[in-house]
């Protein structure tokens, strides 16, 4: 059903030779493209049809806010803070952590769903300028109590 489907894993983390024996031993090693560290990540998202953050516990999630700015439909976990940045059914579909048969029959509804998920993606989108440099910044002037205003940059 999803044959064409390619999974690009993105880093460097603690289980990547976990991952890649994984795959071989699957015969899904051409199926999995590991990419290592990358400084380009914006480029892959682009490119990108789902964006899947599958966590046990985050903090403050970079990776799913450029997700998110970058327009891609996002399949997330439950943990930490997640869920309250992306919405479920809102910003994107959100399984319980460390339930992997949640996250096989979301990501099967998500795929088989697109249309949807872009909307959701939309949502996410807009909702990412929140977490812009300049919305943070003016968040927190306003908690010091300092004015905050947008001037012209005077450089030519």
């Amino acid at each position: 059903m999803f044959s064409s489907i390619k999974l690009v894993i993105v880093g460097d983390g603690e289980l990547l030779e976990e991952l890649v024996r994984q795959a071989i031993q699957l015969n899904l090693a051409d199926r999995v493209v590991f990419t290592g560290k990358r400084l380009d990540v914006p480029n892959w998202l682009y490119n990108a049809k789902l964006f899947v953050l599958p966590s046990r516990s985050e903090g403050q999630s970079f990776a799913l806010l450029e997700a998110m700015a970058a327009g891609v439909p996002i399949v997330a976990s439950s943990a930490s803070s997640i869920p309250d940045v992306v919405v479920h059914e809102k910003e994107g579909i959100i399984f319980e952590k460390d339930n992997v048969l949640d996250l096989t029959q979301k990501l099967i509804w998500a795929l088989m769903h697109m249309n949807e998920m872009n909307i959701l993606a939309a949502n996410a989108k807009e909702k990412a300028g929140q977490f812009s440099r300049e919305a943070m910044l003016r968040q927190t002037l306003q908690l010091l109590g300092i004015t905050f205003h947008n001037e012209p940059d005077p450089r030519p």
